[in-house]
């Protein structure tokens, strides 16, 4: 696409907006930005019915090379059960030499009105000269009514998936189970299972967590992580969520504090292992008058 094209389709896409005369519209900008990147998207996102149009443009700058992105986004939804998602996106409009490379993806959800399924997904994605076509089917929760000293009722799930890249199809699926043990103690765990042909490695993953609900006051609940994924690395995790604090603004400044710790230790699958120690402190709500903060 040539320099002119590109100013063609991104001055009809303001036109298209201005001259849209119901639904919803707005021009927005927002600062993502980060210590090593520098990032500023301006936007403009129509809605009108069940269809909406988002037109994006992304400025990024990092290790003193500034690019110039730009995405289309579309969604129409009908008859409350199926949605339609089309995103265009392309590399860099910055660039002088050689042609500009885009990535556009489809996806179609249909949601039957079936006791036993959720939804149908399909979706067809391209980039350059590869294309790639998925399906997937999303079971709905079986509740099989057993349970353990009272808890929560065993529930299991299954998701089933086809995707296809210039090549034979692989075949996916995902297996997730829950269930309570008493009133304070809860077991998930999360099976996947990968079919690539016998030309790829095994991609299995497994991911089990356990969460106990403290009765002391200054612990909220305790989450206990083991998880393997396709790569080899595996992780195992213990964190400690403590109560949260808050104030709905009825004494002063409204605020929500929060935190957690967490202890991991990851082995890599050359047999190096590593442990981590982190603590995380969530603050949010408290805004000054002077700045626009409303108790």
């Amino acid at each position: 696409m040539t320099r002119a094209r590109r100013q063609q389709l991104t001055a009809g896409l303001l036109v298209l907006g201005m001259s849209t005369s119901a639904g919803a519209e707005a021009i927005y900008y927002a600062n993502a930005s980060s210590h090593t990147e520098l990032q500023g998207n301006f936007g403009l996102a129509i809605e009108e019915g069940g269809a909406s149009l988002r037109a994006e443009m992304s400025l990024l700058e990092a290790n003193g090379q500034a690019r110039l992105v730009p995405r289309v986004s579309s969604n129409w939804s009908a008859y409350d059960n199926v949605d339609i998602d089309t995103v265009l996106q392309y590399a860099d409009w910055s660039q002088t030499a050689g042609p500009v490379n885009s990535t556009v993806e489809s996806r179609l959800s249909f949601r039957p009105d079936a006791a036993y399924l959720d939804a149908i997904e399909g979706t067809i994605h391209r980039a350059g000269d590869t294309t790639t076509e998925s399906l997937r089917l999303r079971f709905a929760s079986f509740d099989t009514g057993w349970r353990i000293l009272g808890g929560e009722p065993l529930t299991l799930g299954t998701n089933l998936s086809m995707r296809t890249q210039d090549s034979a199809p692989e075949f996916a699926s995902r297996i997730t189970s829950a269930i309570g043990i008493g009133a304070g103690l809860r077991v998930q765990t999360v099976l996947q299972l990968h079919d690539a042909g016998a030309a790829i490695p095994d991609q299995s993953a497994v991911d089990a967590k356990l969460v106990y609900r403290s009765p002391l006051p200054f612990i909220s609940r305790f989450e206990g992580n083991l998880r393997q994924p396709a790569t080899g690395e595996s992780r195992q995790s213990v964190a400690v969520f403590f109560p949260e604090i808050q104030n709905d603004g009825a004494f002063g400044q409204s605020f929500r504090l929060s935190s957690a710790a967490t202890l991991a230790e990851i082995t890599r699958p050359d047999g190096v292992e590593a442990r981590l120690l982190g603590f995380e402190t969530e603050f949010s709500g408290a805004m000054l008058p002077l700045i626009g903060g409303d108790n």
